[in-house]
C-alpha cells in the first residue's frame, strides 16, 4: 500500500484536541480502507487557513456504498463522534473516480 501525506497553507496556532482527533480520524480512514475497500493507494490532504482546518483522505479502493456511509458501525461512529468533538462537519462518500472520500473540516480553536 502506498501511503501520500500532503500538507498545504501556513503553520497556523490550533488546540491540541484538534489534531489529536483528526489524527485518530485518519488512523481510522486508513484502518478502513485496509480492511473494507482493499485500497492501493491512500492520500491524506491536511491544511489550514488560519480559520479552518481541513483533512481529506482519499483512497483507490472499491468505494463506499452511499447506504454503508450512513451505517452507524463503530468506525463511523467514531468518526462522526471525534469530529463533533472539535465542531466539524464530516463527509464520507465514493469518488468519481472508484474509492471513498472521507473529508473533515472543522475551525481552528486556540
Amino acid at each position: 500500500v502506498k501511503c501520500h501525506v500532503y500538507c498545504s497553507g501556513e503553520d497556523h496556532p490550533h488546540h491540541m484536541d484538534v489534531d489529536a482527533n483528526l489524527y485518530r480520524i485518519a488512523q481510522e480512514c486508513l484502518t478502513n480502507a485496509l480492511k473494507h475497500g482493499s485500497a492501493s493507494n491512500i492520500e491524506f490532504h491536511y491544511g489550514c487557513d488560519g480559520n479552518t482546518v481541513r483533512l481529506e483522505v482519499l483512497d483507490d479502493g472499491v468505494g463506499i456504498a452511499p447506504e454503508h456511509a450512513r451505517v452507524e458501525g463503530m468506525g463511523m461512529r467514531g468518526i462522526r463522534y471525534r469530529a463533533q468533538l472539535i465542531n466539524g462537519r464530516i463527509e464520507i462518500g465514493q469518488r468519481d473516480i472508484g474509492g471513498t472520500r472521507v473529508s473533515c473540516a472543522c475551525p481552528c480553536q486556540r
